[in-house]
């Protein structure tokens, strides 16, 4: 595999992206603002994780927010000391992030260092591939959503065929938490987590019926954990959550009104 293009952001451009993203959320009176006061513009890194989980803003700041986060990421890998799988996370999210919002391929590929939108989406393909425990590839990703499908005709399956993955990797970033933002969480919250985590490392790509016993499974305790994360002590978590905790809702929701009817 090649090693990954990387755009060519000097410092002077990162600092000017990161104070655009500043600016906006200021402009647009984000009302978790009095938190990005705390990041102020020197921690780039955690700006960046800002974006992804602070979204009370209005949709076109959104967007702008994933252009510029993508330019100050490609400051970051360039410029500031930092794990290299923690920026490949944050682009992923980025990226998915600009998708949801139907932010083009194109405006997303200058700052990526990439010239084409199908660039874009052949290494975005790459990295959930990488995530699904597959072979670093397009391909990889393309032949663990489609050849499933040829098999499955249970109304479980067929949602898994189209949310599994979507499903998975909500609650593979839920579980990050446990590590990242320990100190907002319990004993037991993290010992709830840690069992997630042990379902969400056992399934294995590309989806059968083998595996439908886990998700089953993870979908069980995300619904578990959702009105446990309601709890007044775990505010300042569910503000760090961001956008993850009603995505998280939804795709359980529906998961679970599956296995009712079926």
């Amino acid at each position: 595999m090649p090693p990954k293009k990387l755009p060519k952001v000097d410092v002077a451009a990162g600092q000017r992206a990161v104070e655009r993203i500043i600016e906006r959320r200021q402009k647009c009176d984000d009302p978790d603002l009095e938190r990005l006061e705390v990041i102020g513009d020197e921690q780039p890194v955690e700006l960046l994780r800002y974006v992804l989980n602070h979204q009370r803003v209005p949709a076109w700041a959104l967007v702008e927010d994933v252009v510029d986060g993508l330019w100050v990421l490609g400051y970051v890998r360039l410029h500031v000391p930092a794990i290299p799988s923690v920026l490949d996370d944050l682009e992923y999210d980025l990226v998915a992030m600009g998708y949801r919002l139907k932010v083009t391929n194109l405006a997303m590929a200058s700052p990526l260092g990439l010239r084409t939108a199908q660039a874009v989406d052949e290494r975005h393909k790459r990295e959930r591939a990488a995530r699904l425990g597959l072979p670093r590839l397009a391909s990889a990703e393309r032949d663990a959503r489609l050849r499933p499908r040829q098999k499955r005709k249970s109304p479980e399956a067929a949602w898994y065929d189209r949310h599994a993955v979507s499903l998975w990797d909500s609650a593979e970033r839920l579980t990050r938490y446990r590590r990242t933002h320990s100190h907002l969480i319990d004993e037991e919250l993290a010992e709830d987590l840690a069992h997630l985590q042990q379902d969400v490392a056992a399934v294995n790509w590309p989806l059968d019926a083998a595996n439908f016993s886990t998700m089953r499974s993870i979908g069980a305790r995300v619904r578990l954990l959702l009105p446990e994360l309601q709890q007044p002590q775990y505010s300042a978590l569910r503000q760090e959550l961001g956008a993850l905790l009603p995505r998280l809702s939804s795709l359980a929701t529906a998961h679970g009104t599956v296995l009712d009817d079926g």
